[in-house]
């Protein structure tokens, strides 16, 4: 255990007992050393799904099996990084392992204790590294295909770099790997040429909101948001589009010019109460125009904060993917592209949870919950911030209470939590408490709470 944590484990397969031993002890400090003399032996190890070792270390010369041959299999069977130590000088075998991307490195024979703990140390976190990143593309690719919105990435020839698969549907296709590298034009869309222009005046006007029709008889509006992305040093890369399906609030747009219609034929036919009928259509027209005026906030709003952290995660990435970064840099361009994402997605799960409530869909959930452990984890991610202001933090939960209760378990961790930020957030001195107690008159039968019939 390193600080309360688990080692890392590192396996080392050699045919010389000797060079086990010796390997072992040098690691041990840093690492949890598995040890092999048979390669077969070591790949039914790697086989095994509770074993992921960060790195694996191979002897060359060994009885049946070379060791970059293992370390090709070991490459099949697991995402560790793979070192090879060899005995004797053979540059083409060194040179096509490391060029298949079998090998990360090599230390030749003999070697010392602080030599291989440096090469491994740097192994264990080019292995660290690559398996954030990947975890990092996978919630990014989790992110965009739960958005109804329809978000694509283009270069600046107007190729695809990326799409969301409500994107691809829109486009007719199953599968967004299916617009990587191409262009509206080249998939053969109906409105390519149009698309094409607006796509180059927002790389040239570096953002640009607008509406418009999505099909032949016009009956599906989107709103379309088209900002442009930079590199590190500031320069234009390409293009992020995000559309979003409107019909609704064009129907109600609709609607409400027909009742404008309709009352000023009332007023034509009512003159003897021309007056009041005037100062109701004055204040539904007003009413109409903050309405438009909050629309048009609100897609500023959403373009705005959408972009910035969606350029932040390209950038990072792509600062990544391009190599050469020191460790420590990697740490920090992870952290704030995680950051990002994180922003992102709180911003993205706001709008979803508005638009479904302004829409009347939002379902709750009726579903078996520990309260006292949702409670106790709310309390544990604010009480960081609360100490950080010198802030006294208690969270209790009354016995009369019971262990599991039914309800939305989403919706109640979010309530709990808007509470908690922002009771610290106003708060400037003194203390926050959190009393959980059934209020009189919200007993289920038989005069107590109702408490979750599962076990």
């Amino acid at each position: 255990m390193m600080n309360g944590q688990q080692l890392p484990t590192v396996m080392v397969v050699d045919d010389e007992p000797e060079v086990l031993m010796a390997v072992a002890d040098a690691l041990e400090d840093e690492f949890n050393v598995l040890t092999s003399t048979s390669p077969l032996t070591a790949r039914a190890m790697l086989e095994n799904e509770d074993i992921a070792p960060v790195v694996i270390i191979s002897d060359q010369r060994m009885p049946g099996v070379a060791g970059h041959e293992f370390l090709r299999w070991a490459r099949e069977l697991s995402d560790a990084t793979r070192v090879l130590i060899t005995g004797y000088t053979d540059i083409d075998a060194l040179g096509a392992a490391v060029n298949a991307g079998q090998i990360f490195g090599y230390l030749p024979k003999p070697w010392t204790p602080e030599r291989l703990r440096r090469l491994i140390r740097e192994a264990a976190e080019h292995c660290a590294v690559r398996r954030a990143l990947a975890e990092e593309r996978r919630l990014l690719s989790h992110l965009m295909d739960s958005v109804p919105d329809a978000i694509s990435f283009k270069d600046r020839n107007l190729r695809y770099l990326r799409g969301n698969r409500a994107h691809a549907q829109a486009l007719g296709l199953g599968d967004p790997g299916d617009l990587i590298g191409r262009t509206d034009a080249e998939m053969g869309v109906a409105d390519a040429a149009t698309r094409e222009a607006a796509d180059r005046a927002a790389l040239e006007a570096g953002i640009i909101v607008a509406e418009a029709p999505h099909d032949a008889a016009g009956q599906r509006w989107h709103s379309v948001v088209r900002s442009t992305f930079k590199n590190g040093e500031g320069a234009t890369e390409g293009l992020v589009t995000i559309a979003r399906d409107i019909t609704a609030a064009k129907e109600a747009e609709r609607a409400l010019s027909e009742a404008h219609a309709t009352l000023e034929r009332r007023v034509a036919e009512r003159t003897e109460d021309l007056a009041a009928t005037a100062r109701d259509l004055l204040a539904a027209r007003k009413a109409a125009d903050l309405a438009n005026e909050a629309k048009s906030r609100y897609l500023a709003t959403v373009a705005h904060e959408l972009r910035t952290p969606l350029t932040g995660v390209i950038g990072f990435s792509e600062l990544l993917l391009r190599g050469g970064v020191s460790p420590g840099e990697w740490h920090r361009l992870l952290t704030l592209q995680a950051e990002a994402g994180r922003t992102l997605l709180g911003l993205l799960d706001d709008i979803l949870d508005l638009s479904k409530i302004e829409a009347g869909r939002l379902t709750l959930e009726s579903l078996p919950l520990d309260f006292r452990a949702l409670v106790e984890d709310c309390a544990a991610l604010v009480q960081p911030s609360a100490m950080g202001k010198g802030l006294a933090f208690r969270a209790s939960v009354a016995a009369a209470v019971p262990a599991r209760i039914m309800g939305d378990p989403t919706r109640l961790r979010q309530v709990v939590l808007n509470l908690l930020t922002n009771a610290v957030k106003f708060t400037a001195t003194g203390g926050i408490d959190l009393v959980a107690e059934i209020l009189p008159g919200s007993q289920g039968p038989g005069g107590g709470p109702r408490p979750c019939a599962y076990p």
